[in-house]
């Protein structure tokens, strides 16, 4: 055993020196068989020392041990929770002295900042030195760390910064807002208001930056997003810019008409040409109406690719037709639409307008010679007038545009009719495959065959989806239709949540679709959607199988629309198991 483990010593590159090896053989016990457990244990640790220093993992140079740290740290983050704080990747730096060696040299390591509490979250700003730092989804308060002074102190050394929280809060962030901050690439400051009782809407104080934002210029910067913070707007030039995000929330004290540090729409328009890399914009209640300002021509941003406004309906419609009309011919962005307020009759005008573009926008595919393939879903928002409008690819189920449309002032339910009649015309008919329906507004089956007339013909239309239909009013209706109007419509889905379907209409609607059927309208398959404890569920289910070639049940899931839940057989299981 000596004789081995002296050839396992020597065949190491060698820790352990020659006066430890001149020792051991000096002891009284080396001819001896037995020695004490003390002398094994002092050689055995440094061969095995020898033996790690030797491992693969152990002699990888520094730059790739960093590597592999940089990958642990993405999918192991450290967190702090109430009990405890968890460390995650940081945990390398207590396996070995050469890991933590690596681990504390490379400053790029520690650039993250997360709330570890006060001890750990310092010293990793600590072990991040002078190297650009990224803090991110923040929301800070008296509790968290780090603190929001220690931000704004080091505010030139960041690349990222994203905090949100209420003015008193931020106020040392906003007050450095002025400053240069040349390694800045994404910015996110949004600041909250103060709930007033009784749903009275928000208080917010008035947050400015004193003087040009990020000092007139941050070479760096291409993410941009700020929430309810003023500034000079004259002095903003960030022409590189990729993504910008402008919001002021409809706060008590704000009046967009009305407040001069914002932009006029021609300033905010000429602004905007200058930023050619723009791939994300989005504007909210941000610039000035002016009385009699000549609106000013359409701009081109060609590589625009999601565009997010709200506002009034004039507001939207000055924008949207300012910065998509001239969109090049084989790329539209992806648009949604938020009118705020309400609005008078849609004849006015604005409405028209802004459906008219939508519209047009969502049936130009890339190539112009080529029709787009859209699924489009109307429902209802709030019960006073107001609706959504979704365009979405038929194929991918992609957003192509998002429109809310506004309340209208003095409604009357009985307009319904008038609305949705406005709307299904300007549809791009041959473009619609699919058509998502609701009928929360509770028109009736003559009113629902009055709004399907003035949307026919539909020569693409495949899947039809109703929803929010208990009495089987639009249903009937849409089976009534002429092979001409539907040529190829071969599934319908009902979608019945947890409200089921009246009983009483089981035989009415059996009828209606063999005689739809017998018309030639193509109709194979219907899928029924909902709960199975829901009114009429199993005669509707029986009855359906007999009418169709095709019957499908599903259950209620966690996605809506033609591309549909899960299956009835994962609603069972939710049930048992809820």
């Amino acid at each position: 055993m000596y004789y081995h483990l002296r050839q396992s010593i020597q065949h190491t590159s060698s820790g352990i020196t020659g006066a430890d090896w001149e020792y051991a053989m000096a002891s009284p016990l080396a001819g001896s068989s037995q020695w004490p457990d003390a002398e094994f244990d002092r050689l055995f640790q440094r061969l095995a020392e020898d033996f790690n220093r030797a491992r693969p993992i152990v002699v990888l140079p520094p730059e790739i041990l960093v590597l592999i740290f940089s990958f642990l740290s993405l999918s192991s983050l450290p967190t702090r929770s109430r009990s405890r704080i968890d460390l995650g990747w940081i945990r390398v730096t207590h396996v070995c002295r050469r890991w933590r060696e690596v681990a504390l040299s490379a400053s790029i390591l520690w650039t993250r900042v997360d709330d570890l509490g006060p001890y750990w979250t310092a010293l990793c700003l600590e072990r991040a030195r002078n190297a650009p730092l990224r803090l991110l989804f923040f929301f800070p308060s008296s509790r968290t760390f780090p603190k929001v002074r220690d931000i704004a102190d080091r505010f030139p050394q960041f690349r990222q910064l994203e905090i949100q929280g209420t003015p008193k809060i931020l106020r040392p962030i906003t007050d450095r807002l002025h400053s240069p901050a040349p390694r800045l690439e994404s910015l996110h400051v949004a600041v909250s208001g103060i709930r007033l009782p009784n749903h009275q809407g928000q208080v917010i104080d008035v947050v400015e930056v004193r003087g040009p934002l990020l000092g007139g210029n941050s070479p760096s910067l291409r993410h941009l997003s700020l929430q309810n913070v003023f500034f000079q707007w004259s002095t903003f030039r960030f022409s590189d810019l990729v993504s910008l995000t402008l919001v002021y929330k409809a706060l008590k004290t704000y009046e967009p008409a009305k407040e001069m540090r914002l932009p006029s729409v021609s300033a905010l328009f000429a602004t905007l040409s200058t930023m050619l890399n723009l791939r994300t914009l989005c504007l909210h209640r941000f610039m000035r109406m002016q009385v009699g300002e000549a609106l000013p021509k359409p701009i081109t941003l060609p590589h625009l690719g999601f565009l997010d406004l709200g506002g009034s309906a004039t507001e939207c419609l000055i924008l949207q037709r300012g910065l998509i009309a001239d969109s090049p011919r084989n790329r539209s962005p992806t648009v949604f639409v938020s009118c705020a307020g309400t609005t008078t009759r849609w004849e006015a005008g604005e409405i028209d307008a802004l459906l008219d573009i939508c519209m047009k926008l969502s049936s130009k595919a890339g190539d112009m010679d080529k029709l787009r393939r859209l699924n489009c879903r109307i429902t209802a928002s709030g019960g006073q007038g107001g609706l959504f409008v979704q365009m979405m690819d038929f194929d991918s189920d992609g957003q192509i545009f998002h429109l809310k449309l506004p309340d209208i002032e003095g409604w009357d339910g009985p307009d319904w009719l008038r609305i949705l009649k406005i709307l299904l015309s300007t549809l791009p008919r041959d473009c619609i495959c699919a058509l998502e329906l609701n009928n929360e507004m509770a028109l009736s089956n003559v009113q629902w065959t009055e709004a399907f007339a003035s949307v026919l013909p539909l020569p693409q239309l495949e899947i039809v989806m109703i929803s929010e239909d208990f009495r089987c009013k639009c249903l009937p209706a849409l089976l009534d239709l002429d092979v001409h109007g539907i040529p190829k419509m071969r599934e319908i889905i009902l979608d019945a949540d947890e409200i089921g379907l009246h009983p009483g209409m089981v035989e009415q609607v059996a009828d209606s679709v063999r005689a739809c059927r017998q018309r030639g309208v193509p109709l194979q398959c219907i899928k029924l959607r909902g709960s199975i404890q829901a009114v009429g569920m199993r005669d509707w289910e029986d009855m359906l199988r007999t009418v169709v070639p095709q019957f499908e049940r599903q259950g209620i899931g966690d996605v809506s629309g033609i591309h549909g839940p899960g299956n009835v057989e994962e609603d069972l299981i939710g049930m048992i198991l809820g």
